[in-house]
C-alpha cells in the first residue's frame, strides 16, 4: 500500500485564480475537510492561459482544492462523489468541479510520523516523514488529513481494484494535471 499527495501542475497547465480576491477571506473557500453548505460558485479566470488546457486545474495556487473539466468528471464522478463535494465551477460556458473532499480521516500513526517544529513554539508545524495506520485509511482513495487538511489532498492505492483507485484511474484514462508524490508505502 502506498500513499501519495495529490499536486496539480501548475507548472505545465493552466489553473484557476478567483477574479475578486477579496474572497480569500470568505468561510466558503476554506477547503478544510467540512462540508460547504452554502456554495455560490466565485468568478475565476485563468492565470495563464497560454499553458495546455489540463483535465485538473489548480485553483488558487493551493494544494487543498483541484478544480476537475468536464471529461474529468464524467470519468471521476463516482470517486469524487466518495472523497466528498463537487462544487460547481463554471469558466467559458464549461461547467468544472471544484473538489471539495470531506473524507478527512485521522489516520496517521503517531509513534512513527516525525514533525518539523517550529522554533520558537515547538509546536508541530509541518510533516517530515509521514506513517499511517493501514487499517484507518478510508474506503475512499482520495482523502485528507485533519492534520494537513487546509494544505493538501492525498490518495491511496494497493487497497482496492484499480477502478476503485484514483491514480489508477487517472492514468488509465490518461488524464492530465497533475502530480502523484509519494509520501508513504507500507513495510509488508
Amino acid at each position: 500500500m502506498r500513499v501519495f499527495r495529490v499536486e496539480a501542475d501548475v507548472n505545465t497547465y493552466q489553473y484557476f485564480m478567483l477574479q475578486d480576491q477579496r474572497l480569500l477571506r470568505s468561510e466558503q473557500l476554506r477547503f478544510d475537510g467540512t462540508v460547504i453548505h452554502e456554495w455560490s460558485p466565485p468568478a475565476v479566470f485563468s492565470y495563464q492561459p497560454q499553458l495546455a488546457y489540463g483535465d485538473f486545474w489548480g485553483f488558487q495556487m493551493w494544494s487543498a482544492a483541484l478544480a476537475a473539466s468536464p471529461k474529468a468528471i464524467r470519468l471521476l464522478h463516482v470517486l469524487f462523489a466518495r472523497a466528498g463535494q463537487l462544487l460547481d465551477l463554471p469558466y467559458q460556458g464549461e461547467h468544472f468541479g471544484l473538489l471539495n473532499v470531506t473524507q478527512c480521516v485521522d489516520c496517521l500513526d503517531p509513534e512513527h510520523t516525525q514533525w518539523i517544529l517550529g522554533q520558537e513554539t515547538k509546536k508541530p508545524i509541518r510533516i517530515a516523514k509521514y506513517s499511517f495506520v493501514p487499517e484507518r485509511l478510508p474506503e475512499s482513495s482520495i482523502f485528507k488529513l485533519p492534520q494537513t487538511a487546509r494544505s493538501e489532498i492525498l490518495c491511496h492505492e494497493g487497497r482496492m481494484s484499480n477502478e476503485d483507485e484514483f491514480r489508477a484511474c487517472v492514468e488509465a484514462f490518461a488524464l492530465h494535471g497533475l502530480h502523484f508524490r509519494q509520501i508513504w508505502t507500507e513495510n509488508i
